[in-house]
């Protein structure tokens, strides 16, 4: 008899362990995987992205079957599904619907004005840096970091930099634009699909420069940026330049000021047009 308890109670730590990991993978409606999209729990910081593949693995152990898990991308329309409605259907497929998306369009007869800094890198933290270990990524969160710019008038934006201390990694960055209402709970995209920038291998401090054609329409704007992959050997990582910027954290719609007013050494160009 205790036999049989010992076999159920170890069958059991066996179950709850293998519900308490959801996998599978995020399609769009032909069946086509869709990498990199974000995968993570409502009102937390708690997410990851899927792989190249479409691939992703999260582990909810900590949270209730009544949370919510949900998926998303910046060309695809969101969903949300309790972590009750998910467990015992493993591996998982995710279907998405392609969002539709209205960017403003660029009239090819404009008057541009003079190329300039239209948000600037900050004050440059002496001996800091933000640094992405590739065996940790996967616990790193689903957080983006970024910032908020008034425009006066349209903008054409024209290239992306971003200060690199070092990178032993293969890294990839994903970089998107979205114009924001007054109160900021609404984020609509400028751009139909995310920007990927592919970071360089380097030992020694770099600006990396991406260059970009966005239009950035009158009124606040919002730019945010995060790793998506990051996939090394023991010892390899990826680091970024701190700054005093006054950047903030942005998870789906909720946002966080990062206490005092530090950020990322980062800046966008580009011109006016009439």
């Amino acid at each position: 008899m205790k036999q049989l308890i010992l076999a159920i109670a170890v069958l059991s730590l066996f179950s709850t362990k293998a519900q308490s990991l959801i996998k599978g993978t995020v399609k769009d409606a032909h069946g086509v995987p869709i990498s990199y999209a974000d995968v993570g729990i409502v009102g937390t910081t708690r997410g990851i992205t899927t792989d190249a593949q479409g691939a992703f693995s999260l582990n909810v152990a900590d949270y209730k079957p009544t949370d919510s898990l949900f998926v998303s991308h910046l060309s695809y329309e969101r969903k949300a599904f309790t972590i009750a409605s998910l467990q015992g259907q493993q591996p998982l497929v995710i279907s998405l619907k392609e969002r539709t998306i209205e960017v403003p369009e660029v009239t090819v007869n404009v008057k541009k004005g003079k190329e300039k800094t239209l948000m600037g890198k900050g004050v440059r933290v002496v001996a800091g840096s933000v640094c992405i270990i590739p065996d940790e990524f996967e616990t790193s969160g689903s957080e983006e970091l970024g910032d908020f710019m008034r425009l006066k008038k349209d903008h054409i934006a024209t290239q992306f930099e971003l200060r690199l201390l070092k990178n032993t990694a293969q890294t990839l960055l994903r970089l998107e634009f979205y114009s924001v209402n007054e109160d900021k709970s609404v984020f609509t995209p400028l751009i139909h699909e995310p920007i990927y920038i592919e970071l360089p291998q380097n030992k020694k401090a770099m600006t990396l420069k991406k260059s970009l054609r966005v239009l950035l329409p009158k009124g606040e704007v919002w730019i945010g940026f995060r790793v998506v992959s990051s996939i090394g050997k023991k010892g390899d990582e990826t680091c970024f330049a701190a700054s005093f910027s006054g950047c903030w954290v942005r998870n789906g719609n909720d946002l966080e000021k990062i206490p005092l007013g530090l950020g990322m050494q980062f800046a966008v160009k580009g011109y006016s047009v009439e």
